[in-house]
């Protein structure tokens, strides 16, 4: 497997001078993170179509369930829509920006 180096954000709560509520994503750390991308045939009732699925594994596995996670380098960026944790954390990701 070839890893990359990504960025890692947590969305976090936070407050400002007026006491309202805002959401920003808080850098945690850097994290390596092999990313593969799969394509899923679907079928419906007469059409054939194939999607576009993104998956990573890292060696990084202090996720905490609840939380929002969002990892970047200085080409892509990817929304971390679910996770397993093991050994290996497998992810799930949304891609946000090329």
């Amino acid at each position: 497997m070839r890893y990359e180096t990504y960025k890692l954000f947590q969305l976090v709560e936070n407050f400002d001078d007026y006491g309202n509520s805002k959401n920003d994503f808080e850098f945690l750390e850097n994290i390596s993170v092999h990313i593969n991308e799969q394509h899923i045939k679907v079928l419906g009732t007469e059409t054939c179509y194939f999607v576009k699925a993104l998956q990573g594994v890292t060696p990084y596995d202090k996720f905490e369930l609840g939380a929002e996670y969002m990892i970047s380098n200085f080409s892509h960026e990817y929304k971390i829509i679910s996770f397993i944790n093991g050994r290996l954390a497998q992810l799930i990701l949304e891609e946000v920006k090329v």
